[in-house]
């Protein structure tokens, strides 16, 4: 192994999704952070989880905890605040890609392709950016393992990894049990909750204001558009460009 190789730096790319292709939501997105420190983020969560399960302020679903881990949706509303409260403080930036599945764009996407091909099609909008700004690095991609009815995660992550053979990735599929993993189904759950239904709680605007330094880009699919720091990363001006 030569110098170049010892010395480049590592970068660690942890992705998860939000709604599905093929079921009735209204909002598919998947989301992505990126750290060059995993083992103090995976740190910071099991300390987290640690301290919930010895308070005694949540004895009564400590069980239930247990068994879900850190999974936003089905976690009690307070367990989530104290996530939130965490997520800001960590050493990560986070990126997101998302369709509206209820306009012309994803009724013709639907018509040319399938939802694994779908799929595929949010994975390369969401890391060929991440690729190629990191293209000196070694990046180490980590994906949460999902059924896909016509075709395996591991096949649609193969196919778009072929493209990019001279760098220096690695990628690995993986199960909720990766608690890093939890940080992208949280900040999933922001975007999902805001834009899925207009009743979304006030919170979770607030949540949104709280996790928008830590936001590199939103990549709107449908018509193109990418919110980042450099422009307007403005929650009314997402919601507005999402619903057309």
């Amino acid at each position: 192994m030569g110098m170049n190789a010892i010395s480049r730096k590592t970068n660690y790319f942890y992705i998860d999704e939000s709604g599905h292709v093929s079921n009735d939501s209204k909002v598919f997105l998947m989301g992505c952070i990126k750290t060059d420190t995993p083992l103090e983020l995976e740190r910071h969560i099991i300390n987290l989880k640690e301290e919930l399960l010895d308070d005694i302020y949540f004895s009564s679903i400590k069980e239930k905890f247990k068994k879900q881990g850190f999974h936003a949706a089905e976690n009690h509303p307070d367990i989530r605040a104290r996530v939130y409260g965490l997520l800001p403080l960590l050493n990560y930036r986070s990126y997101f890609v998302i369709l509206n599945k209820t306009d012309e764009y994803f009724e013709e996407l639907s018509k040319a392709m399938t939802p694994s091909e779908v799929y595929g099609l949010a994975i390369r909008k969401l890391l060929k950016d991440r690729i190629i700004k990191n293209r000196n690095d070694n990046n180490i991609f980590i994906f949460e393992n999902i059924n896909l009815p016509d075709i395996s995660l591991r096949v649609i992550i193969d196919n778009f990894f072929k493209e990019y053979q001279n760098f220096h990735n690695e990628y690995y599929i993986t199960d909720k049990k990766n608690v890093i993993l939890s940080i992208v189904d949280y900040l999933n759950y922001i975007l999902f909750s805001l834009l899925e239904t207009k009743q979304f709680q006030e919170r979770m605007k607030e949540n949104f204001e709280l996790m928008k330094p830590k936001i590199g880009s939103i990549h709107l699919i449908n018509n193109d558009i990418y919110l980042s720091r450099r422009n307007e990363l403005d929650l009314e001006v997402l919601l507005k460009l999402f619903c057309g």
